[in-house]
């Protein structure tokens, strides 16, 4: 499971409350709005094997969810927000379709995991409150970690910690 498949199957209210107005993360929140909507804007493979999306299809989900033409840097911040996220269950290509044409770069995944971006698997479970774990279970319950977390990585990453009881196991989950 990457980044990208649990935080599209959260409740949608909730990502957005993390990401676009706690974490100031529009983009990043824009990229799962984007993949999210795989079905409407991607371009279907013609081997039936998977999807892809292209900057072209980026730039048009986003008019779309923005009501308005994204700019340039927009849709770059967004691509990489995709990247990012979408870990192993996302591959970078380039797709040339003639000798003519120059290669395109295209983020490709398979058609299960593009289906399982559409099942909100986790929209029952309040997984992205602090205040979620409830004692004698395990809950995970993502979260941002600080910059001292971080460290020298500057590349931005996710903390899934782990409750059982009053005992806390912090995983940081990165690509």
């Amino acid at each position: 499971m990457s980044p990208l498949d649990f935080f599209v199957n959260c409740r949608p209210y909730k990502v957005r409350e993390r990401f676009a107005d706690e974490w100031n993360e529009q983009n990043t929140y824009q990229a799962l709005l984007v993949t999210k909507r795989w079905d409407e804007f991607a371009t279907k493979q013609t081997t039936g094997g998977g999807v892809f999306f292209t900057r072209g299809n980026v730039r048009q989900a986003l008019t779309a969810i923005m009501g308005e033409q994204p700019r340039g840097t927009t849709t770059m911040r967004v691509w990489d927000s995709i990247v990012e996220l979408g870990g192993g269950n996302l591959e970078k290509r380039t797709q040339k379709v003639s000798p003519k044409q120059p290669a395109k770069e295209i983020l490709a995944m398979d058609f299960e995991t593009a289906t399982g971006l559409l099942e909100d698997r986790y929209c029952h479970l309040d997984l992205l409150e602090e205040s979620a774990a409830s004692a004698g279970s395990i809950t995970p319950v993502v979260t941002k970690p600080t910059a001292k977390q971080r460290g020298n990585n500057k590349k931005s990453c996710y903390n899934i910690r782990y409750s059982y009881g009053r005992t806390d196991y912090r995983v940081p989950w990165m690509n």
